[in-house]
């Protein structure tokens, strides 16, 4: 199990995929609930992350069920926001409406509440506050994303502050308050860094880098600029990463990658 995290946390999915089912294999063998419920959600989470949605949704299904028979909230927990995650992928990718993206961010926020795990409880505010925006839902996102970068920031998790942060900035625009999206879209430009944040296993890579694009690009800011050269810069690095070329054109595939890979194209035009 820690070996797949430390495969997700660095950004070696490909490596993080093939842990993850070897894990659950011998969970399974030894028959230890907690072993299952934790690799199947981090293998749900893999899968999602390398194009295998209809996989990843199956397992994470599997992982909310058992956990719960088993009292296993933490684990519940992750599993809710991961398919909180792939809510959110399909409304990207085909619209419609972000309900199910809102229900699932809600149960991973009540079994987190069970937990007791502060940095679960700010995990699954950040994937509440990632649907309610989905959702058109301003004022709801404003309140879910500053409540996640509080927590995060007592926490002392600065990358996941800062994320918070810039998608706070797109959730400002949306309830209307214009020159407060711009002035956090900015600071958290300055805080990402030139080349956008480092792989710390986040659900949604470049979210933020994507939310300062989207508020400086609606508001004609000359800054907007400057973020799609750091978009093209991060989705190289992150590309990079991942050694098994089969993997990494699948991860270059899901619709966070597409969505950031259509920013990096406005770097490379004349």
């Amino acid at each position: 199990g820690n070996l797949t995290s430390v495969a997700l946390d660095t950004g070696r999915l490909d490596e993080g995929l093939t842990s993850a089912r070897r894990t659950l294999e011998l969970t399974e063998s030894v028959e230890d609930p907690e072993g299952v419920v934790s690799s199947l959600q981090r293998l749900g989470e893999a899968e999602r992350l390398t194009g295998s949605p209809d996989e990843a949704r199956a397992h994470l299904e599997r992982a909310v069920e058992l956990g719960g028979e088993h009292g296993l909230h933490y684990f519940v927990a992750h599993a809710h926001a991961s398919l909180c995650s792939l809510e959110l992928d399909r409304v990207l990718v085909s619209g419609g409406s972000a309900a199910g993206a809102v229900a699932q961010a809600q149960a991973a926020v009540q079994a987190a509440g069970l937990s007791e795990v502060p940095a679960a409880q700010a995990m699954c505010a950040y994937a509440l506050g990632l649907a309610t925006l989905a959702g058109g839902d301003g004022d709801g996102a404003v309140e879910a994303l500053v409540e996640t970068r509080d927590r995060m920031r007592e926490l002392g998790l600065r990358a996941e502050t800062v994320e918070a942060g810039a998608v706070l900035a797109e959730a400002l625009l949306l309830a209307g308050r214009a020159e407060d999206a711009r002035a956090a879209a900015r600071r958290a430009v300055v805080a990402l860094g030139p080349d956008g944040p480092e792989p710390r296993g986040e659900s949604h890579p470049g979210r933020g880098l994507l939310a300062c694009h989207r508020v400086l690009t609606a508001l004609g800011d000359p800054w907007a600029d400057q973020v799609t050269s750091t978009v093209a810069r991060f989705l190289a690095r992150r590309a990079a990463v991942i050694e098994d070329p089969d993997v990494r054109e699948r991860f270059l595939g899901i619709p966070d990658c597409v969505a950031l890979a259509r920013v990096a194209g406005a770097a490379a035009m004349p």
